[in-house]
């Protein structure tokens, strides 16, 4: 979800370098949803399912909640998750903006651009796979301190 989301936006704003960074080889994005994917156990792909899944998913059950008269609180978690994924959304653009800026210096092959690459990208990486398990986590907590809304009564189960 986020991966795409920040490729096309930056493609269309005229930041990083178009479809070119989609290509594997080429753009740490595809490559850290890929690396996070197979650490967690996940195809490519699947990241964006889950991430995107859950949000609708905790959409439509709060929608449910407050039908039934009960308000769904944001919890640490959900809180943590939504911090490290704006921290990789901004880690995901600093990472094009850093490629556009030393492409016209020619410094594409410079030690210290390849070295900061390579931090970003496990920066990213690890970021990306812990707002991922945060997301199923407290998805789960969710509907576990909830669980009573899926009882007769419509009070939350304490």
């Amino acid at each position: 979800m986020i991966c795409p989301a920040v490729m096309w936006s930056c493609w269309i704003s005229g930041v990083g370098d178009g479809p070119a960074v989609a290509d594997p080889g080429s753009g740490v994005p595809v490559a850290v949803e890929r690396a996070v994917g197979s650490a967690v156990g996940v195809e490519s792909g699947a990241v964006q399912v889950v991430l995107l899944g859950r949000e609708l998913a905790m959409t439509l059950f709060r929608w449910y909640a407050q039908r039934r008269g009960v308000i769904i609180a944001a919890t640490g978690s959900g809180k943590l998750k939504t911090t490290l994924q704006s921290i990789f959304i901004g880690a995901t653009i600093a990472w094009f903006a850093f490629k556009d800026a030393i492409k016209p210096m020619g410094w594409e092959t410079n030690r210290f651009a390849l070295g900061w690459t390579e931090f970003h990208g496990g920066f990213v990486a690890v970021t990306l796979a812990i707002a991922l398990l945060l997301t199923v986590y407290s998805f789960v907590m969710y509907l576990y301190r909830n669980r009573g809304l899926f009882s007769h009564s419509s009070a939350p189960t304490p």
